[in-house]
């Protein structure tokens, strides 16, 4: 595939315009396609996440137009949904039928199969949690293993390490009710990783404290670009209601972090050093951004029900399965590719956690059904990720 320039990106950018001028034309005479809005939102995004790599200030001002388009797009399937007469929840599933149709195949006959387990409940309860104590050891994978630990976000594995607890608190529950040596030992197994996680996430901060101020600096410096990727990757861009706050929270936490580690670094050891100085300036900026967009986030979420974070959760998952077959599935291999693997696989595990709490509330079958998919894409993903990083 060819690098993407700014003019090829404004080329694209103006193409999708058109395509959505002439879908709200056909409109008027046929009536809204949802499925065909969906497709076009997915492909403005990924659009803008590339124009965000552009070297130099182009990446910015084709940036901020495709952000201009993704905002009406968005705004136009917010009214298609709150219109009268608008897309009933069944339409929504049968939407979500249509995006995944071609995509899933290789997962289909596991996702059934995780729908029939459905009915026994608690064996299904038991394989869920199993499942996705997996997916946070992918997690664990991508973002630790072989990684320099002065360059790590604790916070992450703070997070992980609690979201594991609780999945190993559920799963003793299970053991009172069923007295089984296998689940006795995945908990043990488990319980050990949480140990090993808790250990870990205390010793970063003071190995990075024992580095000499230069190389803190560059460990921070590259702890607050790994934040930022992050950021871009899992929540900027996306409606508010399928960004947990939490995420928010962590992000900006770690970022505000890496500022007073570098303003203290600035302020004594690194005193008037340019790369210092950048880095803090780098950090600054980011966190008056990110904190801005956590009210508008804020103010997406309030008053949003059940039903509307289901319906938008269904569109996103379907959403992240295009992306992962237009992006992964036949394309080149290389170091890239395997980033945005992690990338999709780390954004479907945060729709899966939504999905799984919407439907323990109440949701329906159809954010079930899909929470089945999810996870049996997972599986087939991160399988995919690891070996594809062992190569």
């Amino acid at each position: 595939m060819a690098k993407l320039t700014r003019a090829r990106a404004e080329e694209r950018a103006a193409a999708l315009q058109a395509e959505y001028d002439a879908w709200q034309a056909r409109a008027v005479e046929e009536g809204k396609d949802a499925l065909a809005l969906r497709r076009l939102i997915g492909r403005t995004r990924a659009l803008l996440r590339q124009a965000r790599r552009l070297e130099d200030t182009s990446g910015k001002v084709v940036a901020a137009r495709l952000v201009q388009q993704l905002d009406s797009y968005r705004d136009a399937w917010t009214a298609l949904m709150d219109a009268p007469g608008a897309v009933e929840a069944a339409e929504i599933d049968s939407l979500t039928d249509a995006l995944l149709r071609g995509e899933a195949a290789a997962a289909e006959r596991l996702a059934a199969g995780l729908v029939e387990g459905a009915n026994a409940a608690e064996a299904a309860e038991i394989e869920a949690l199993g499942l996705r104590a997996s997916f946070l050891l992918g997690r664990y994978a991508r973002h630790f293993a072989g990684r320099a630990r002065v360059t790590r976000d604790a916070h992450l594995l703070e997070d992980m390490q609690r979201y594991l607890t609780g999945i190993v608190e559920r799963l003793v529950l299970q053991l009172t009710l069923h007295l089984e040596e296998p689940l006795m030992e995945r908990i043990e197994v488990l319980t050990d990783q949480l140990s090993l996680w808790a250990e870990e996430a205390e010793g970063i901060g003071p190995m990075r404290l024992a580095l000499p101020p230069r190389e803190r600096m560059r460990a921070l410096a590259e702890l607050g670009d790994g934040l930022a990727h992050e950021w871009e990757a899992q929540v900027d861009g996306y409606p508010a209601v399928t960004v947990r706050a939490r995420l928010v929270k962590r992000l900006i936490t770690a970022m505000e972090y890496v500022r007073v580690e570098l303003a203290a670094l600035n302020a004594t050891e690194l005193l008037d050093e340019p790369d210092a100085d950048a880095a803090l300036e780098r950090t600054v900026a980011r966190l008056a951004g990110w904190r801005e967009q956590r009210e508008r986030l804020r103010a997406g979420r309030r008053g949003a029900t059940l039903e509307a974070r289901a319906r938008a959760l269904q569109a996103e998952v379907a959403e992240c399965i295009l992306q992962w077959a237009r992006e992964v599935t036949g394309a080149a291999h290389g170091p890239e590719q395997l980033v945005r693997m992690g990338e999709l696989c780390d954004r479907l595990q945060e729709l899966e956690r939504q999905l799984d709490k919407a439907s323990r509330e109440g949701a329906g079958d159809a954010t079930a059904r899909l929470l089945a998919y999810a996870r049996a894409r997972l599986i087939e993903w991160e399988t995919a990720w690891e070996t594809m990083n062992a190569r």
